[in-house]
């Protein structure tokens, strides 16, 4: 059951015929266990961060045909079209991490990858649907579990350090084509020291 987020209802306007989430959901599964590896697995102990991602003003006027449709936005409805049901397509989702206080950490290996973004390929899955109330959402999975057993592991150890680090994270679509350019933020929010023994837990 989605939360009470204040989504309009049937954003598309002019697009009623095409599929335009009032709502779109990112599910990221994180890994507590160090991986084997002579023992790979895609499960085990872990915890979930669930992120909600409601319209803008603009994006909706846009698809509602208020305003000029930009590259980005007509690149996103495009991309909700099918992103459950080819991998190729869903493996355009891409997310970025920005660890603000790095600096503060003796984590020279992460230099290289801070801020830039990763492609969430088989590690990822979509779904789309309508809820009982009529309000249409596009969700969006990745699972660290599946990830290559170094990045799961250097990801495994950061866990516990986030508590001490402020972190944004975002999203955006990779750009098939010069058409599509620029690529845009979908959204993003700031993480200021997440202590994952706090999470919630589920037995």
């Amino acid at each position: 059951e989605l939360p009470n987020l204040g989504c309009g209802r049937g954003i598309a306007g002019g697009m009623k015929d095409l599929f335009v989430p009032d709502v779109l959901i990112y599910h990221v599964q994180l890994p507590y266990e160090s991986p084997n590896m002579f023992k790979q697995k895609d499960d085990g102990t872990g915890g979930e961060i669930v992120f909600y991602l409601k319209p803008s003003r603009r994006f909706v006027d846009e698809v509602t045909g208020a305003q000029p449709l930009t590259p980005a936005a007509r690149h996103f409805v495009r991309w909700c079209q099918n992103a459950d049901s080819d991998l190729s397509v869903s493996s355009l989702f891409k997310c970025m991490a920005l660890v603000r206080n790095l600096d503060r950490h003796n984590l020279g290996w992460l230099n290289p990858y801070n801020g830039k973004p990763v492609l969430i390929t088989e590690s990822g899955r979509a779904r789309r649907g309508t809820t009982a109330e009529g309000l249409k959402f596009l969700e969006m999975r990745a699972n660290v579990h599946k990830w290559a057993f170094l990045a799961k592991k250097g990801f495994v150890g950061l866990i516990p350090k986030f508590r001490d680090m402020r972190i944004d994270v975002g999203w955006t679509i990779e750009a098939g084509a010069d058409a599509d350019l620029p690529e845009c933020i979908l959204g993003a929010v700031g993480m200021n020291y997440m202590d994952e023994s706090k999470f919630l837990k589920i037995e």
